[in-house]
């Protein structure tokens, strides 16, 4: 996943039509990963439950971009960087942490 984030970085500047192919086709690699990891998950009991639900929601975003009805602009420009930040979050082990902040405080 990482990799995957480092070519969506090095890809910021193509032209709008060529990152929505890519955000298209990262949907696909990102279910296949989870397909993977469902069977593992099963099998190990992996405690990743919150970077597989985060990784969930973006496929099924990404799966917007290979419709008629795509993201442009400013929508794309989000679930760009939105996919990056899923990406590094699970490449790093950090999905969900900023969301949910220190355990220590109440959210208020």
């Amino acid at each position: 996943m990482a990799d995957e984030a480092a070519a969506l970085r090095a890809a910021q500047d193509a032209p709008e039509a060529e990152r929505t192919r890519l955000l298209a086709d990262l949907a696909t690699r990102i279910e296949a990963q989870l397909a993977w990891l469902a069977g593992d998950v099963a099998v190990s009991g992996w405690p990743g439950l919150t970077q597989l639900t985060e990784l969930t929601g973006l496929a099924r975003k990404l799966r917007a971009c290979d419709g008629a009805c795509s993201p442009r602009g400013r929508e794309l420009d989000a679930l760009w960087q939105e996919a990056i930040a899923v990406l590094t979050g699970f490449a790093d082990g950090t999905a969900g942490q900023a969301a949910r902040g220190p355990f220590w405080k109440r959210p208020g």
